[in-house]
């Protein structure tokens, strides 16, 4: 709930407004879903990030595909969409790389 509401909820109460109270707290309670909808699991955000990997490597391929069978004139675009795939798999593989070595860390610890 913002400080705004607050105020507006205060306000309300002091003119015993029912239809302005019930106002108040829908406002509330609408702020309070939509920002539990913005949260995902991390497990949501990795799987999104690995279905995104996946489909620049198909795109790179397909168009791979399409430049040697004479389909895809413009080698801009097969450049492009290599480069993007190689990013993609390198970012992936430093996270890789970096939450290993953080699992190690961990492993590491005395308790």
């Amino acid at each position: 709930m913002k400080v705004t509401d607050l105020a507006g909820y205060r306000s309300t109460q002091s003119f015993g407004s029912a239809a302005a109270k019930k106002s108040a707290m829908k406002s509330s309670q609408d702020e309070n879903k939509q920002s539990e909808g913005l949260i995902e699991s991390f497990s949501d955000v990795l799987q999104k990030a690995i279905n995104d990997l996946g489909a620049l490597e198909a795109d790179s391929s397909r168009k791979t595909n399409d430049m040697l069978t004479g389909k895809l004139d413009n080698v801009h675009d097969l450049t492009i969409a290599m480069e993007k795939a190689k990013i993609g798999l390198s970012l992936a593989l430093e996270v890789r790389n970096k939450a290993l070595e953080s699992y190690k860390e961990i492993m590491r610890m005395q308790i």
